[in-house]
């Protein structure tokens, strides 16, 4: 399948990768509307061949896909992108929400679900990887350094020491918000508070979210040195 260049380049696009034509029904015309170029891949050939072609703003993957599983299209995709991934599956087991989430996913959803849902958690996705949906207090600076750790939030980008960290827009919010007020425990619920203003949406994969983060930031994620659990309570960014 060839796909066509975006005629509009100043508007975001969304691939959606699954077989089933009933999701692009069921969201095409309000993204359309929100000003959202859409894009479909049926299997997992096609969703990998759009990632490189076209780098969509978002993607959306069904887990059932033929040719290439709609996991293993996620682990390539997390291989040479850091793009806003949703999983959108009818195989929604823990065992796959939370494969998906380690392998890098920003959110998940279950079929059967409401469309205005859908639609709900890729806004909430796009602002917070446009940064325009936070309230994270202490953003003075435009780059901050933490030990070993560089938050160069210009340019969206984490280093550890001289090494650029890839980390998904979820990811880099609430590595920022933790670190714009480290050494101070925030609660679950100002976490969720500083990174989106869809806590109850995000609250579920908060804790494989940060566990994620230490894989990639911490020299030991066993025995993180950075961010810490306060058990009962919530997280703290150690400088």
């Amino acid at each position: 399948m060839q796909f066509a260049a975006n005629a509009s380049a100043h508007k975001p696009s969304v691939l959606v990768a699954d077989p089933a034509r009933d999701v692009i029904d069921a969201i095409s015309g309000q993204l359309r509307t929100d000003g959202f170029t859409l894009h479909h891949a049926v299997d997992g050939a096609e969703a990998l061949a759009a990632v490189k072609q076209l780098k969509p703003d978002m993607v959306l993957i069904e887990l059932r896909l033929a040719t290439i599983s709609g996991l293993d299209v996620l682990r390539e995709i997390r291989r040479i992108s850091d793009v806003p991934t949703i999983i959108v599956s009818a195989r929604a087991d823990d065992a796959d929400r939370i494969v998906a989430l380690e392998l890098g996913a920003d959110d998940f959803l279950a079929k059967p679900y409401s469309p205005r849902e859908l639609l709900a958690r890729i806004g909430a996705l796009a602002r917070r990887s446009r940064c325009e949906c936070g309230n994270i207090r202490s953003l003075r600076a435009s780059r901050g350094t933490h030990d070993a750790i560089t938050i160069d939030r210009g340019r969206h980008q984490v280093l550890r020491g001289n090494e650029v960290v890839k980390l998904t827009a979820t990811e880099f919010r609430i590595l920022d918000a933790l670190a714009s007020n480290a050494d101070q425990t925030l609660t679950r619920g100002q976490l969720l508070d500083l990174v989106t203003h869809e806590a109850t949406i995000f609250d579920r994969t908060l804790d494989k979210h940060v566990a994620n983060l230490r894989k990639k930031i911490e020299t030991n994620s066993s025995h993180p040195r950075h961010l810490i659990t306060v058990f009962g309570v919530g997280y703290h960014f150690r400088s």
